[in-house]
């Protein structure tokens, strides 16, 4: 057990952790931006947010806290998030939105 040869742990070990300064899992992260890339183009963007956002069952909050996040993480100011950009999450932010997305059904952008 313990840390691989990468430097990375496995997203139940971390998320069972608690944290601690630990990296997060790369592959618990790439998944979270996957469910957030809907149209698969290697950015979250605007659209998607929106696309997520317009279901029913979201709430204003999380909305509000969603779309500050992903300002944050928009460091060149694009309007679009890619995945190095998303990379810099913190732990506290990717166990919430890991948690919402658990809540929010699907979207499809095709």
């Amino acid at each position: 057990g313990g840390v691989g040869a990468v430097g990375r742990i496995s997203a139940r070990a971390w998320y069972c952790g608690g944290g601690n300064g630990t990296p997060v899992d790369v592959d618990s992260l790439l998944s979270i931006f996957q469910q957030l890339d809907l149209n698969k183009d290697g950015f979250i963007d605007q659209a998607e947010l929106d696309a997520i956002l317009e279901k029913d069952d979201v709430n204003n909050e999380f909305g509000h806290w969603l779309r500050k996040t992903m300002n944050t993480l928009d460091l060149d100011r694009d309007s679009k998030v890619s995945f190095e950009e998303f990379r810099a999450i913190n732990e506290e932010d990717v166990n919430k939105l890991s948690k919402s997305l658990l809540q929010v059904p699907p979207v499809d952008m095709e």
